[in-house]
């Protein structure tokens, strides 16, 4: 009798679980999809860039968050498309925030860059490397460093060896 009970409380656990992994990526999706209308909308104005590169960042999070739920079948093609859209513009908003010297936005959206293409949910195929690349993930690393946040530094250089990239001066 004891078994039993305790077999109808681990399924009743693990069913409500499931529900709430469920709607986590429901409730992920949703979220992504608004912000990415809202990156969408700001990009083609073209007048508050930083707006738009906030909506692109809070976008690509939350459909990270949908592809790594562990109940996210209907959701995970619509997101693993919205994410391959979004993979040039995260170099964009890197370059950008690069240029405006704000390390710590151009290292986030650098860090999106990268870790994207290195996501199991791509494994399967090739998300399309920009020519600076290479550029990319030094300059991802050296940011890393300079804000003192090593072990990402230490992950992008080991990403920067593997390009086979010379090193930069």
């Amino acid at each position: 009798m004891k078994r039993f009970f305790l077999l109808t409380i681990i399924l009743a656990a693990g069913a409500v679980a499931g529900r709430v992994a469920a709607q986590d990526a429901a409730s992920a999706s949703k979220r992504a999809n608004q912000q990415y209308v809202l990156f969408e909308s700001e990009r083609d104005k073209g007048t508050n860039v930083t707006a738009m590169y906030d909506y692109l960042l809070d976008s690509y999070a939350n459909f990270i968050k949908v592809v790594e739920a562990p109940d996210n079948g209907q959701y995970l093609e619509g997101a693993k498309n919205r994410l391959r859209s979004l993979y040039p513009y995260l170099l964009n908003g890197a370059v950008y925030y690069s240029e405006q010297k704000q390390p710590a936005k151009a290292l986030d959206l650098a860090a999106a860059y990268i870790d994207m293409s290195q996501l199991p949910a791509f494994s399967s195929e090739l998300l399309p490397k920009d020519s600076r690349y290479a550029s990319v993930v030094y300059y991802a690393a050296v940011s890393a460093y300079n804000l003192q946040k090593n072990e990402q530094a230490l992950k992008y250089f080991r990403e920067y060896l593997n390009t086979g990239t010379e090193a930069q001066e």
